[in-house]
């Protein structure tokens, strides 16, 4: 690749003149190894860029409207012209009010970048963006809490001083219930002791026993309502048909409404819990 040098040979024209175009002594051959033939030399000096000059007035140049500096893309929300006529809109308690974008007439089909025959669309001012409500007009914001006033000061003193006072009892109070707790428990000890030295077994079998009667108790035995319901029910539907029976909600009526079940004595509840129970043996058995 070293050795290679690139040559362009003239280019001519099939023409009836048969004129040759010529070519430039500099363009005939090229050798990339030589750095005077590089166009642009890697090393080269580039010169600084000249200051801008500015154009005053008083020189005889046309002064420059500062508004026109500020042209940009048009925004339909913001921009205002003379062919839609301008509509009122609520505004949000949390939005800022910004000015209007303004609209300056020039000649038609001006060429000016976003805006149309008649009209430049000039950008409204920045307005305040240093809080999150503003940048974010529309959404809800959480109200800052206000400092009390003397009376609300005030009234939080009281709650606070009754509060102390309210705790200060409850303590004595579970002091006071502690200590009961705690001699109850030294009488149960020695109670469960006699029972157990007085029947001969341990202590944590009369505990067990105890507990099994305190707290699994089996509570499905036969109910004075259920017993009640049954009588009733036996009563009413003795001799329908199976359509023709009174529902349930039926029979607790008229068992409530019938005074017969209002004052009834021992002998009568235990009657009725009797009947009761050999109707649900005979059912089980049969």
């Amino acid at each position: 690749m070293e050795n290679y040098v690139f040559t362009f040979p003239p280019v001519s024209f099939d023409s009836s003149s048969d004129f040759t175009c010529p070519v430039p002594q500099t363009l005939t051959s090229y050798d990339y190894r030589n750095p005077s033939q590089v166009p642009f030399p890697p090393n080269a000096v580039q010169l600084a860029p000249e200051p801008l000059t500015v154009l005053h007035a008083s020189d005889g140049y046309l002064a420059l409207d500062l508004a026109l500096l500020a042209i940009s893309l048009p925004q339909p929300k913001l921009s205002l012209t003379s062919e839609t006529p301008s509509t009122s809109k609520s505004t949000p308690s949390n939005a800022t009010l910004e000015p209007a974008a303004t609209v300056l007439s020039t000649c038609p089909n001006s060429g000016v970048p976003g805006g149309r025959n008649g009209e430049i669309i000039v950008a409204k001012p920045a307005g305040n963006k240093s809080t999150w409500a503003a940048r974010n007009p529309g959404w809800p914001v959480t109200q800052p809490r206000q400092p009390l006033t003397t009376v609300e000061k005030e009234h939080h003193s009281a709650h606070a001083a009754s509060r102390q006072i309210s705790a200060a009892q409850r303590k004595d109070r579970d002091v006071l219930l502690n200590e009961a707790i705690r001699k109850l428990s030294d009488e149960f000890e020695a109670k469960v002791q006699v029972v157990a030295t007085t029947h001969n077994v341990t202590q944590e079998k009369v505990k067990k026993l105890l507990g099994g009667h305190k707290y699994y108790r089996n509570p499905r035995g036969m109910q004075l309502a259920n017993a009640i319901i049954h009588d009733k029910a036996h009563e009413v539907n003795e001799g329908r048909a199976c359509g023709e029976k009174l529902t349930l909600q039926q029979i607790r009526g008229l068992a409530r409404a019938d005074p017969k079940y209002q004052d009834m004595t021992q002998d009568e509840k235990d009657e009725l819990l009797h009947a009761l129970t050999e109707y649900r043996a005979l059912k089980n058995t049969s």
